[in-house]
C-alpha cells in the first residue's frame, strides 16, 4: 500500500461522513508521500492536498481553489496559510473546520 493510498485510508476510518459532506470527486496520487483530494465544500471548491513529512512523521496540508489538477501543479492559487505538523488522528477534524465546518450549525 502507498503512502497516498494510507492517508486515504486514514481519512475514511476516522470519520467517512465527514469526508464525503466535502463533496470528493477524485483522489490524485500527487507524489509518492502525498495525496491530492478534489473537493466541493462549503468554503473550498477546489484541491485539498496531504502531504507526510516523514522526518517528523506529520502531515502537512494545503489548500487550492484551482478547478484543474494540471493547473494546480502549475499554477497553483492558495487561498489559506498550510497546515503543518498535523497527527493522522486530527486531519479530518482540521480540514473540516477549514473547508466546510459551519460553526452555528444545530443538529
Amino acid at each position: 500500500m502507498t503512502i497516498p493510498e494510507i492517508i486515504q485510508q486514514q481519512l475514511l476510518h476516522t470519520n467517512k461522513a465527514i469526508v464525503w459532506s466535502w463533496g470528493v470527486s477524485k483522489w490524485y496520487e500527487l507524489s509518492s508521500n502525498a495525496l491530492a483530494i478534489r473537493v466541493h465544500a462549503r468554503y473550498l471548491d477546489g484541491f485539498v492536498c496531504i502531504e507526510l513529512d516523514e522526518a517528523q512523521d506529520l502531515y502537512n496540508i494545503s489548500f487550492y481553489l484551482n478547478k484543474d489538477f494540471s493547473d494546480m501543479l502549475v499554477w497553483p492559487v492558495i487561498p489559506y496559510k498550510p497546515m503543518k505538523g498535523v497527527f493522522c488522528d486530527q486531519l479530518v477534524e482540521f480540514i473540516d473546520n477549514r473547508i466546510e465546518r459551519i460553526p452555528d450549525y444545530k443538529y
